[in-house]
């Protein structure tokens, strides 16, 4: 997403750091900004809570395949992982 939104100077810098194992931490934020700005960041997690949405919904139409207890773990694992911060 990142790539099809930035202007040609942004996308040249986020495909040459594609695969650097020596990325710097200046050449990282630069690329986190980048993600940022195109909307990338935001549309990802769209789609995550998107997919969350289906997955607790299907979870909740087939709760009777888990025990109480897995159905709270695992909607309470799924939450998790949506909310945290890296």
């Amino acid at each position: 997403f990142a790539l099809d939104k930035a202007d040609a100077a942004d996308k040249n810098f986020l495909i040459q750091m594609l695969g650097n194992y020596d990325l710097t931490p200046v050449e990282f934020e630069r690329c986190k900004e980048i993600i940022d700005q195109t909307g990338a960041l935001s549309h990802a997690q769209k789609i995550a809570k998107d997919h969350m949405s289906s997955a607790l919904s299907s979870l909740e139409k087939h709760r009777s395949r888990w025990s109480e207890e897995g159905v709270d773990f695992l909607r309470s694992l799924a939450l998790y992982i949506l909310d945290r911060q890296s």
